[in-house]
């Protein structure tokens, strides 16, 4: 019933406001949304959902709106409802919220949830007609990390400098917090997604602070641009065992603490266009240091990277039709991309240990407000799924399989 409501409610706004455009306008406001529905079909393992089968839990619903109180000052929000498999369920949030005061154009301040850098496209991740793809590579644009990814409500500081001859300069510094709610499917689906099986449940999850860095380099060389992100959370998670592992000493109803003294991305970016050609490339690197404890004795302590790289291109063969490709790879530890040190209790599937992705797509722009998506992949690994969605085999194994494929298709609305 909720998610029922859910769609209904941002349906009836898209429906109201698209059907009056000139008085939006008039009352000096920007409103643009969307409406997609996506269809996902996997072989073997599942992708965020039971998608064995053929899955349509797959849909965005979105509406934002934007305003100019004053020549420097800027004001916008944007109301969202997804549902991607196990994720999302079509719940009604604020994607993003921001207020803006532009002093010069080498300096502004923002404040609210503001849509973060990281990497070269995720602020316009959701703007479905600005890329070729469904699915930006995963190494470094995660769809289960999304939510936390996109927003963090706080305060930054941001700007654009004229280098003259050099090109220009723009930067953007954020700092402050993010909530995630411990019963949202993202936060236990990121616990599936590093573990082979999950024997606890997240309780809360609390990013004591997180701060972000964008740099970005328009050069001298038409086309050509270079990008760097970076950004650091402190965590304190906490969760109660659902079941008995004795080979770990953990029992079922123990307190499990996971301490992050440091969760760090860096991603290093480059992008040429030149005509109707595409050419990108980025490298992500993950520092994670933590310590695990059970009933408050020391577990596992960590201190270790992970990877993860791509590169792609898309050429718009006429202005209806674009077709695209990427091939990416990301590591559960860099040190280990065989997947040797991914083993638990009952569980050998080095696999699980490395994720490798070749995309195929295809993109037909029907006009201004609609576009229809094709796409392919064929993976190897099962780094970057969540062990919550799959289902066991006959022989009690999670994940059975190395190589495996996706074929996905989705159309859009925007305005």
């Amino acid at each position: 019933m909720r998610k029922a409501t859910s769609i209904l409610i941002i349906t009836l706004a898209i429906g109201f406001f698209t059907s009056d455009c000139s008085a939006s306008e008039s009352m000096g406001i920007d409103i643009h949304g969307f409406i997609s529905q996506g269809y996902l079909k996997t072989t073997h393992n599942y992708f965020y959902g039971d998608t064995a089968d053929g899955s349509l839990e797959f849909n965005e619903f979105g509406i934002n709106f934007a305003g100019e109180p004053s020549d420097n000052i800027r004001m916008g929000i944007q109301i969202l409802a997804r549902d991607f498999g196990s994720n999302g369920d079509d719940e009604v949030r604020v994607d993003w919220a921001f207020g803006d005061y532009r002093w010069k154009d080498w300096f502004g301040v923002q404040a609210g949830k503001i849509k973060t850098p990281k990497g070269l496209y995720n602020e316009t991740r959701d703007v479905d007609m600005l890329r070729t793809y469904i699915f930006l590579p995963q190494s470094v644009y995660s769809e289960i990390l999304r939510d936390t990814d996109l927003g963090l409500l706080g305060a930054g500081i941001y700007g654009d400098v004229n280098l003259t001859a050099g090109g220009s300069l723009s930067y953007q510094i954020i700092y402050g917090t993010q909530n995630v709610p411990a019963n949202e499917s993202v936060s236990q689906a990121l616990q599936g997604t590093t573990a082979y099986r999950t024997p606890v449940r997240n309780d809360s999850i609390d990013v004591d602070s997180k701060y972000v860095l964008g740099l970005f380099w328009e050069t001298p060389v038409k086309g050509l641009r270079f990008g760097a992100t970076y950004d650091n959370s402190i965590i304190l998670a906490t969760a109660h065992a659902t079941m008995s592992v004795p080979a770990i000493s953990l029992y079922e109803g123990d307190i499990v603490i996971a301490d992050f003294d440091k969760y760090r991305n860096t991603v290093i970016s480059t992008e040429y266009t030149a005509g109707n050609l595409l050419l990108v490339g980025e490298y992500i690197r993950t520092a994670k240091k933590f310590l695990i404890t059970f009933e408050g004795v020391p577990h596992e302590k960590g201190d270790y990277s992970a990877d993860g790289w791509y590169l792609g291109s898309s050429y718009q063969f006429r202005d209806s039709i674009h077709f695209g490709g990427y091939y990416s790879e990301s590591y559960n530890k860099t040190s280990d991309r065989e997947g040797r040190t991914i083993t638990r209790p009952g569980n050998d599937i080095a696999h699980r240990g490395y994720f490798k992705d070749a995309c195929l797509t295809t993109n037909f722009i029907i006009n201004d407000y609609w576009n229809i998506k094709l796409e392919g992949h064929r993976f190897t690994g099962t780094h970057r799924i969540s062990a919550l969605d799959q289902v066991p085999d006959a022989g009690g194994r999670v994940f059975a399989h190395e190589d495996w494929n996706l074929l996905a298709a989705k159309i859009t609305f925007s305005f």
